[in-house]
């Protein structure tokens, strides 16, 4: 197996014009676990490691190819457990059984090298590091299928969470917060939401006019497109439709944060298959062509 440490994939500069690779790369398989608001720290069936492989196999069963087929393998190891920022027990005492399983591989832990020995993928020649998260591997997928450097390739996003560990890993379990972070992480974990979300829409509303409930109407619709996905946290849960008025009444995050602007940590994993659009002609499904792919 081969990593790629400082391959340049990324079409992240202005005036790249269309993609040389337009449609010839193509998404010819889907699998998905079931969704778990936790590990239940017990079930070996339902531990990430599980889950990603549970939803390899599907993803290569919904696309007609078999174990020796796959030549590539992406995981993000972004998944919310260990030094990437989350829910391992790497800060912690372990809240669980202790050996024989005395590594976190498989438990809260997964990544393509693990994948591949675990899921004896006998063929696999191409395992990137320093995988990103979510859209962005996509882009990662699609540039190294075009490249040529795999040609049938497992796509995994693994997100674990345990309970009262999320996000509680990395710089989060230190002792201290040093330079810039003094001036954040007294007051709790600060991310996305409230950098790339909160303040743009502060802004916004002191310029145009408007409230932060305002956006009730496009939450209430993603919530509404979330119980659509009979697999997903809330429609296999019966979680009933989100309304205005618990949109409004809901606590405050971080003013104005609230909590139903936050997404909802769950234990699950996805997998896509990826290959050259020719392969996926004779492949089970129709395929999905991938036309262009830039910066998240």
């Amino acid at each position: 197996m081969t990593t790629q440490n400082r391959y340049q994939w990324r079409r992240d500069k202005d005036g790249m014009g269309v993609w040389d690779h337009r449609g010839k790369v193509a998404v010819a398989g889907f699998g998905h676990s079931p969704v778990d608001r936790r590990w239940d720290e017990t079930s070996m069936d339902k531990t990430l490691g599980a889950y990603s492989m549970l939803a390899c196999e599907l993803a290569m069963e919904d696309a007609g190819v078999t174990p020796d087929q796959i030549d590539g393998v992406i995981c993000c190891q972004s998944h919310i457990a260990g030094g990437a920022g989350g829910t391992s027990s790497n800060w912690a005492p372990r809240s669980y059984f202790d050996s024989p399983y005395d590594s976190e591989w498989g438990l809260t832990l997964v990544n393509a090298e693990w994948l591949v020995k675990t899921m004896e993928l006998p063929n696999v020649k191409y395992t990137p590091s320093n995988v990103p998260a979510i859209g962005e591997m996509m882009g990662l997928a699609a540039q190294s299928v075009a490249d040529g450097l795999c040609t049938t390739c497992l796509v995994i996003y693994p997100t674990g969470n345990l309970q009262g560990r999320y996000r509680r890993g990395g710089e989060n379990a230190e002792d201290y917060a040093k330079g810039a972070r003094q001036w954040t992480v007294p007051w709790g974990n600060h991310g996305g939401n409230d950098f790339i979300n909160i303040f743009p829409h502060n802004q916004y509303c002191l310029k145009y006019g408007g409230t932060h409930d305002d956006l009730a109407p496009f939450v209430i619709n993603q919530h509404r497109n979330g119980l659509l996905t009979p697999w997903g946290f809330n429609a296999s849960n019966g979680i009933d439709q989100l309304t205005v008025e618990d949109y409004v009444s809901s606590r405050y995050i971080l003013n104005p944060l609230r909590l139903w602007d936050c997404d909802r940590p769950v234990n699950a994993s996805a997998a896509y298959l990826f290959t050259t659009a020719e392969r996926a002609r004779d492949m089970k499904q129709p395929p999905v062509y991938v036309l262009n792919h830039s910066q998240h």
